[in-house]
């Protein structure tokens, strides 16, 4: 995703992001929760804490009467097991931002099948350029799931933009026919550019989709509009819209299991 206005990030700057992609599965959760880091004090910070008006001398062994509460972080990891399931395959999210907190709110309801690999800033080509990271021990049967074209949408053309989609999804079809794309969410406050490009875009992604024999993921109505989803930027979700989103996605990969399950042979075969 793009950064808060006024930080945008180029394609340069996008592109070699793609050498530091994240990725996570839901084993790794309780290690990256985001927790305060901690500086330890050098001589330099005793010297402006002395002259901090917040604190004060100890003499003759008398303690402040003021105290500094740390905030605690905690963290439940059986916050989602009662809806964790078992699947059939690997299964793979990849794309920008928007899917940072899907190592919880996704990969959490399958730790064993699940990963994630957000690539902040991505365009679409950062994400096919990150190919070999991605389906590396992947299989004929691993399900890639994509959200991506957010950071596209207003610099590119719509016919440009479509082929970089085509592009994108006949890559990874060489690896595996399992393929998902998730449509552009909308924003909050955005101008009408980019509300009619995304709303038009999302439509004729999924005719690509179609033409291309994988399944498309439309969740903009879930968040049109929905201020209460996303973060004060109005670009990403908030922890609300993203425990959304997870939903949303995963009920899309139950669809496509259920839909793509190999059917059992019959018991009596007559001849």
């Amino acid at each position: 995703m793009n950064a808060a206005p006024g930080l945008i990030q180029s394609p340069t700057t996008a592109r070699s992001n793609v050498n530091s992609l994240q990725v996570e599965t839901n084993t790794s959760v309780a290690a990256t929760s985001e927790a305060p880091a901690t500086t330890p004090p050098t001589t330099s910070n005793i010297d402006s804490l002395s002259q901090d008006s917040s604190f004060h001398q100890v003499r003759n062994g008398a303690k402040p009467t003021t105290r500094t509460i740390l905030p605690i972080t905690t963290y439940n990891k059986f916050q989602i097991l009662a809806e964790a399931v078992e699947e059939p395959h690997d299964v793979r999210l990849i794309g920008d931002s928007i899917i940072r907190q899907q190592i919880v709110e996704f990969c959490g309801r399958a730790p064993t099948n699940r990963k994630r690999y957000c690539i902040p800033g991505a365009s679409i080509d950062d994400v096919a350029a990150a190919s070999d990271k991605v389906t590396d021990g992947a299989t004929n049967d691993t399900l890639f799931i994509f959200h991506v074209g957010t950071n596209d949408v207003k610099r590119t053309r719509s016919e440009a933009l479509l082929q970089k989609y085509r592009k994108l999804i006949q890559h990874y079809k060489n690896k595996s026919n399992n393929v998902l794309i998730s449509g552009v969410l909308p924003r909050i406050s955005a101008d009408n550019v980019f509300y009619s490009k995304a709303f038009s875009l999302n439509n004729r992604l999924r005719s690509l989709c179609l033409q291309e024999g994988v399944e498309f993921i439309d969740t903009w109505d879930q968040f049109f509009q929905k201020p209460d989803l996303f973060a004060s930027d109005g670009l990403h979700l908030n922890s609300i819209g993203s425990a959304r989103y997870g939903r949303l996605l995963s009920e899309a990969v139950r669809c496509f299991w259920s839909k793509n399950a190999a059917p059992s042979p019959p018991s009596n075969i007559l001849t």
